[in-house]
């Protein structure tokens, strides 16, 4: 479908965010800009902002600390139909030994940056949106002299990191603490770009394509691409965890595949295989012996 404008609102007690076409908003426009559509109400959160990732992925965040940060493929408001489909849920990485409170989170690249009250400033890959993957930290309410020794925090409470802004032309990232002030934080990348994955191909009892390929290093997912004809090549599955795919659209049909590897930082593509349908023998016509002639 077409590009749109979107205007995301966060309704915070009203437990949800309301998505509206803003496209064709100008000087004259007296009405309310039409409705998209809305995420779910979940009882008990406080929707407090929302980032957008690629056009299509939709970060919320929950103040109330009942899920902490939603992820909503919106893709098909797009289109004109459906309604956003949560895909995953997820906390920083100590929740289970300090519960924090979210607050304000930003994308930049592939990369989701939060402010995360007590807990800091939490830096996400979400290269693949459907297993947010924690890169980086800084502790700003805890240890906010980085001395490496963190302050015991006895309860949750709304104190600490509370906004991030990573847009700054020189890569640099400001974060400031409700205690602690203005951090201005150097990013580093976490690792490097994916190894390109080595690809195999085979064909089942079923003619459907069996594919698999080595599991790299700081991989976050990995998509499928094929091509009938070895130049266009068209996605067939992403956001992969494992290490093999299963092709059933191709039955009867040879075809080139290649295997993407993706992370933070870039992708490893691999060199194209080619899945050939091998056509059934051809057998020779049975002699059907002539009868003898009966007298």
């Amino acid at each position: 479908g077409e590009a749109k404008d979107l205007w995301i609102i966060s309704e915070a007690y009203s437990r949800t965010d309301n998505i509206r076409d803003i496209t064709n908003v100008n000087s004259e426009t007296k009405t309310v800009p039409p409705l998209l559509g809305r995420t779910p109400s979940i009882s008990g959160i406080y929707a407090h902002s929302s980032a957008l990732y690629n056009d299509r992925y939709l970060f919320q965040t929950d103040e109330n600390n009942r899920h902490d940060i939603c992820v909503y493929d919106i893709g098909n408001l797009m289109q004109g139909t459906g309604s956003p489909q949560l895909i995953s849920r997820f906390q920083y990485s100590e929740h289970n030994s300090m519960n924090a409170l979210t607050h304000n989170g930003f994308i930049r690249g592939n990369y989701y940056f939060n402010a995360y009250y007590q807990a800091g400033l939490r830096v996400f890959d979400i290269s693949n949106p459907y297993y947010a993957h924690e890169v980086g930290k800084v502790e700003t309410y805890r240890d906010p002299f980085q001395t490496g020794k963190l302050i015991n925090v006895k309860k949750t409470e709304y104190k600490g990191s509370w906004n991030v802004y990573p847009y700054l032309p020189s890569g640099n990232i400001l974060v400031n603490d409700m205690y602690h002030g203005l951090f201005i934080v150097a990013a580093s990348a976490p690792y490097d770009p994916p190894e390109p994955p080595i690809l195999s191909a085979e064909r089942d009892g079923g003619g459907n394509a069996n594919l698999s390929w080595n599991v790299g290093i700081n991989v976050r997912g990995y998509s499928v691409i094929r091509s009938f004809d070895g130049s266009t090549y068209a996605k067939i599955a992403e956001h992969i965890m494992g290490n093999s795919f299963l092709d059933n659209d191709a039955q009867g049909k040879s075809a080139f595949y290649k295997v993407i590897a993706v992370n933070g930082e870039g992708e490893g593509t691999s060199v194209p295989v080619y899945s050939e349908v091998t056509p059934e023998p051809t057998r020779a016509p049975t002699q059907v012996p002539t009868p003898l002639p009966t007298h």
